[in-house]
């Protein structure tokens, strides 16, 4: 656990669960505290709040893995899908405007042992991001962090750079980011249920029409 990129993820998650959790009038203090921390600091903090476990009588330390933590619900996210194997979460230090983060429930150290189930999910929330935000392309990228393997699916846009466009979102803005994604891809679906109902009508107007002109009769009027 003393990889620096690492511990600053770490740090970034605990900022965002202060955000979410802490009293207005005491969010400040910890915030600035929790970026006061050195990295053996942290890492101290980090083994008295259980995200790491040392097992005596072994050699070393066991770690909890954040991102399991965040897969299972420990740890607050801003989840946009999920199926059986693996969560999607907004990352909440983006790359580009709708980077989500597919995380794969079980611990997994190598990107080649993903399964299929969850780079299918990746594929499905790359098509709704490319419905909803509409960017040059959205790019599906294999990832790894604290020996957790993910996926990275992220918009990628006309003259934007992806390391400027590089700034962490509060919790706040997640959730308005969700709910704009939510709101994209209702409107999106109740088009496109318009123009299905539309195009079965239109295959049914010439049987109508048929109907009509060929097998429409009326009975002779009596005298």
């Amino acid at each position: 656990m003393n990889n620096t990129e690492n511990l600053e993820r770490i740090r970034t998650w605990l900022i965002d669960q202060v955000d979410k959790t802490f009293p207005e009038e005491n969010k400040e203090d910890s915030k600035q505290q929790v970026l006061a921390m050195s990295e053996p600091e942290l890492v101290e903090f980090l083994k008295q709040n259980g995200l790491i476990k040392e097992n005596e009588g072994e050699e070393g330390a066991e770690q909890k893995c954040v991102f399991c933590s965040i897969a299972s619900g420990e740890i607050p996210s801003t989840k946009i899908n999920e199926n059986e194997k693996a969560v999607a979460i907004l990352d909440i230090n983006p790359v580009s405007e709708g980077h989500t983060l597919i995380i794969p429930k079980e611990h997994l150290a190598n990107p080649a042992l993903i399964p299929e189930e969850i780079r299918d999910l990746a594929r499905k929330i790359a098509e709704k991001l490319q419905k909803v935000f509409s960017p040059k392309k959205v790019e599906i990228a294999d990832a790894e962090a604290m020996g957790h393997s993910m996926i990275n699916v992220f918009p990628v846009y006309e003259n934007e750079s992806l390391t400027s466009a590089r700034k962490r979102k509060s919790p706040q803005e997640l959730l308005e980011l969700k709910s704009r994604i939510d709101a994209s891809l209702e409107g999106i679906r109740k088009e496109e249920e318009i123009k299905k109902s539309t195009e079965e009508i239109k295959q049914e107007e010439p049987k109508i029409q048929e109907f009509n002109e060929k097998n429409f009769w009326l009975a002779k009027r009596l005298p």
